[in-house]
């Protein structure tokens, strides 16, 4: 009974961070302020109360309409929340102690990913949370050269390549590559930039098909840094064990 209520406990907290996460993807693209600004319903501009957002349970009372205009709202939100909430509890129960900075990593990365998505740019309040979460991951984990190494092991060939050839990449992606350097060491960084590589590549692959130009690189990066961080050391045995 106690572990029921604990994980409950966790899952509401999960809902209110996905809840929050949720507001700053939608309000960036927007330049909307998302620490001061009041939240309001997208339809009739109304300012929304306390009990208008509480996550889930303000959806299910409301009918899954506002409050004001009775328009209806949309369920992706909630989704998210109940995702969030579900995220967190799978972290805590594989990571333990460390499945705090597993989740708010998750929920980093998807912000990162769907902003970037949207406006072609990863906002700079991004990277400095992101190194905050490395700072904290790789003090954890104990600081080597590798770390170090793995700050510059891409970023410097990539700034080299971005002089030769004028937007080659944005520099919000050196600046997360850096970041993901320092957090993964330089072997695991270039084994997520290889992952993100390919994946970019199949995917830029159908949009050629359709004639569209240009691809959002960063939701390939968190996906390649991500299973680097959790799978990096099968991968590279993998590779050795195949290839040396």
């Amino acid at each position: 009974m106690n572990e029921f209520f604990c994980y409950t406990y966790f899952f509401i907290l999960g809902t209110i961070v996905a809840s929050f996460v949720n507001v700053i993807i939608y309000r960036i693209p927007k330049n909307i302020d998302y620490i001061k600004g009041r939240s309001f319903c997208p339809n009739c501009q109304h300012q929304l109360s306390f009990f208008d957002l509480i996550p889930i349970i303000s959806y299910i009372l409301l009918k899954g309409k506002c409050r004001y205009c009775h328009q209806h709202i949309s369920i992706y939100d909630t989704l998210f929340e109940i995702c969030g909430g579900f995220v967190f509890i799978i972290c805590l129960y594989c990571f333990q102690a460390m499945g705090i900075f597993y989740f708010l990593l998750i929920m980093l990365f998807v912000s990162i990913s769907i902003v970037d998505i949207k406006i072609m740019e990863i906002p700079y309040e991004f990277m400095v949370v992101y190194f905050i979460l490395s700072f904290i991951y790789t003090i954890n984990q104990g600081i080597n050269s590798e770390h170090l190494l793995g700050i510059f092991i891409l970023t410097l060939p990539l700034i080299l390549m971005n002089t030769l050839k004028k937007d080659c990449i944005g520099g919000g992606d050196i600046i997360f590559l850096g970041i993901s350097g320092f957090m993964l060491g330089c072997r695991y960084v270039i084994i997520g930039m290889i992952i993100a590589v390919l994946l970019a590549s199949f995917y830029a692959l159908i949009k050629m098909l359709k004639k569209k130009d240009y691809i959002a690189f960063a939701p390939f990066l968190c996906l390649g840094m991500f299973i680097s961080l959790l799978w990096g050391e099968l991968i590279f045995q993998f590779y050795v064990g195949i290839f040396l």
